[in-house]
């Protein structure tokens, strides 16, 4: 790694301040980012060499449903959308890849009208803490007073909100219910 000496004193420096750094509430939240981003450049954990880049394991896995597809046990899959130069972030080791979250899953929509749900789960974007995904309290559609088209969910699926995305309001969801129209689920492929 080009940047050593600084990885290990940042790690050195975690270790020794961490319980101080998860317990003032304010550094939460940052701290969190700081280890997913630590995570996704590869610098949490010594990297292994021998391991191929996410391009390799990619094409891979494009050989692998093709060759699934021609004996019939999986559907011809959607083609993968690439993300562009200005969908990416920030930079990711040479390891990874960016791709599209349509690779492993699809967004669904089962819409139904709340009021025919009233004591169904209900989640919105208001019962989702900001960056952390957290459940803030749990509500029946009829305490949340919702009556127009609401989507079915079931337990696993994630869950976020269209509006505001940069809220990051996610979660996975706890339990089957409905989640407001604002709110779309995503569904792993099988």
């Amino acid at each position: 790694m080009a940047d050593t000496d600084g990885h290990i004193q940042a790690r050195e420096f975690l270790g020794q301040n961490f319980g101080e750094l998860y317990t003032v509430k304010e550094n939460v939240t940052e701290l969190r980012k700081a280890i997913l981003q630590l995570a996704v450049m590869g610098k949490l954990v010594p990297q292994d060499s021998n391991d191929p880049p996410a391009s390799v394991l990619l094409k891979q896995i494009e050989v692998e449903k093709k060759r699934l597809v021609k004996e019939g046990k999986i559907k011809e899959p959607k083609p993968l959308l690439m993300i562009t130069a200005e969908e990416i972030p920030f930079e990711l080791s040479a390891e990874w890849a960016w791709i599209d979250s349509s690779l492993w899953n699809d967004v669904k929509s089962e819409l139904v009208s709340a009021s025919d749900f009233p004591d169904e789960n209900q989640i919105a974007p208001d019962s989702i803490e900001k960056g952390t995904g957290r459940l803030l309290f749990n509500r029946s559609v009829s305490e949340s007073g919702a009556i127009g088209p609401n989507n079915r969910f079931y337990k696993g699926q994630i869950l976020y909100s269209k509006i505001r995305p940069s809220l990051n309001k996610v979660t996975i969801a706890p339990y089957d219910g409905l989640c407001s129209a604002d709110m779309l689920s995503d569904q792993p492929h099988t």
